[in-house]
């Protein structure tokens, strides 16, 4: 978990994990002092909500490439408590393409995820419309993201 000190107290702002590259990511709103804690298992609410309209995948147009563009786009989305989430990622034809969390429990606040583009074999795809979802109980937003390889 991140903490952010806001008026002399530390507060959770999140974080999401990814043991594989021994990462936390979490959207940083403001400047100040972070420090990183250990906490037990969050327990996930079925109760749970996306916050409105907190959606995002920043830039929407990235290529794995580089191209004068960045690398990745970030998914980013503001839970109002913890949750089990689902992230998938759709090619335009609807056919799922990748399965980045299911039902993984996220805490509370803003969470941000890394989205690279390379398949299986690690090889950049090419230049394609994909579909994010996050999925958290019964709400299913989506945002386009592009990947431009010229």
């Amino acid at each position: 978990m991140i903490f952010h000190r806001t008026d002399g107290a530390w507060k959770a702002v999140g974080g999401t994990p990814n043991p594989e590259q021994q990462t936390i990511s979490a959207a940083v709103l403001s400047l100040g002092q972070y420090t990183l804690g250990e906490m037990d298992k969050i327990e996930a609410l079925d109760s749970a909500n996306l916050k409105p309209d907190s959606l995002t995948c920043q830039p929407r147009v990235f290529s794995p490439k580089g191209n004068a563009f960045s690398t990745h786009t970030t998914i980013s989305f503001t839970l109002d408590q913890p949750a089990h989430v689902t992230i998938k990622v759709y090619n335009v034809a609807g056919q799922l393409v990748e399965w980045i969390a299911q039902q993984q429990t996220f805490g509370r606040g803003k969470q941000a995820i890394r989205l690279s583009r390379r398949d299986s074999e690690r090889k950049i795809v090419a230049t394609v419309q994909y579909i994010v979802t996050v999925t958290v109980g019964d709400q299913r937003p989506e945002k386009v993201v592009n990947v431009w390889n010229h």
